[in-house]
């Protein structure tokens, strides 16, 4: 009976992330509710002016999530059949996934050897005379050179449009990423920054791409109760609700981009000393900030079983988008494995607390002795 109880222990986790959502923002939403503001309304429209007026851009398009945004980004483009579109390789598949959904060609780009951003060699040997624009994914507000790849992309005549879902707040020469190329696309989802449960944006400075992008938000329309099929769109509206939220959780930014840092600072001076465990670098010094505490480890089974006995959450770096096979792309991308196999993300996030980072960093000092020897479940 003992060891029954003993094998049905719960242990408590600390989670790989942590955001809260506090009563001010639940009210936010509330209120919405009972003033009957349940679809995209006043409420959006406030969330779009105050967003961009923090990114300092002309025009902010909410829509129901990250995922939409880079959708509804391409369909603005008028792209044909066979149309080529660099999407980097280590990325969430959502790029690859809404370039084959417009009917284009995802092309895939290799990131640095270093750091998991864009290799802008590589990409300057996969343009051709079908490409139609380049999507620079900031995976955890990192960048390459963003004057060099607006050059390329100028240069060669094809758009620039940012996946900044991992990078709101994150700047390049103190600009905010995002906010360099023709379009920006933002993530809301629980997992960023500030969140809303889910949501997102886009942002961009031309008067004609916002008009556009609003008319194709809701199926190409100007107005939904005076019907006009003006051009092919689809139902990508944000609803006012997670619009209370996301503006009540807006006013947080500041305060967590510098929590942010904090968190960083704590991880990379204890890490440093470990001989098992890398750092995936960021530039926090230069404003480079991103949500999550990243690293490469020896051995990614026995690193996430040895913390999971701790009682410390983990999670695998997803796979490279080339293992998407139906995809149909065969672009060679040499540097990506190495992030897709042995990346992990540690505890991380504006609300984790400093006991938790203390307890984080000791078992990594622990796991440095620690043998894989006598573990039995299936590698991964």
């Amino acid at each position: 009976m003992l060891q029954r109880l003993i094998d049905y222990t719960v242990v408590i986790m600390i989670p790989w992330w942590q955001v809260k959502i506090d009563e001010n923002s639940a009210q936010a939403a509330y209120n919405a509710i009972l003033q009957g503001k349940l679809s995209m309304g006043s409420i959006t429209k406030e969330f779009e002016a105050e967003i961009s007026k923090f990114l300092g851009t002309e025009h902010a398009i909410a829509v129901n999530n990250g995922s939409s945004a880079l959708l509804l980004s391409l369909l603005s483009l008028n792209l044909e059949p066979d149309d080529e579109i660099l999407v980097q390789d280590r990325s969430w598949i959502a790029a690859a996934h809404a370039v084959k959904i417009v009917g284009a060609k995802p092309i895939l780009v290799d990131v640095e050897e270093s750091s998991p951003i864009i290799s802008l060699a590589d990409l300057e040997k996969k343009i051709t005379e079908r490409t139609k624009a380049i999507i620079v994914v900031h995976m955890n507000g990192r960048c390459s050179d963003l004057n060099q790849l607006k050059r390329i992309a100028s240069d060669n005549k094809i758009y620039l449009i940012e996946d900044a879902a991992q990078a709101l707040g994150s700047k390049f020469q103190n600009r905010y990423l995002g906010t360099f190329g023709e379009l920006g696309c933002f993530s809301l989802s629980i997992s960023k920054i500030i969140g809303s449960g889910q949501g997102g944006f886009i942002v961009t400075n031309s008067k004609e791409r916002a008009e556009l992008l609003r008319k194709l938000r809701i199926h190409g329309m100007d107005d939904t109760k005076e019907a006009n099929w003006y051009r092919c769109g689809f139902n990508f509206r944000f609803a006012d609700p997670l619009a209370a939220i996301a503006l009540s959780e807006l006013k947080h930014l500041p305060a967590r981009l510098s929590r942010q840092k904090e968190v960083y600072k704590m991880y990379e001076s204890a890490i440093s000393k470990l001989a098992r465990v890398d750092l995936i670098n960021t530039q926090v010094h230069k404003e480079e900030i991103g949500a999550y505490i990243e690293v490469l480890v020896d051995d990614r089974f026995s690193f996430k079983e040895f913390m999971k006995r701790q009682g410390i959450d983990t999670r695998p770096f997803y796979p490279s988008i080339s293992r998407a096979t139906y995809l149909g792309t065969s672009s060679e991308c040499v540097n990506t494995e190495k992030f897709a196999r042995y990346g992990v993300y540690l505890p991380s996030g504006p609300s984790i607390t400093n006991t938790e980072i203390a307890k984080v960093i000791h078992a990594l000092r622990e796991y440095e002795n620690f043998s894989s020897r006598g573990l039995s479940v299936n590698k991964t």
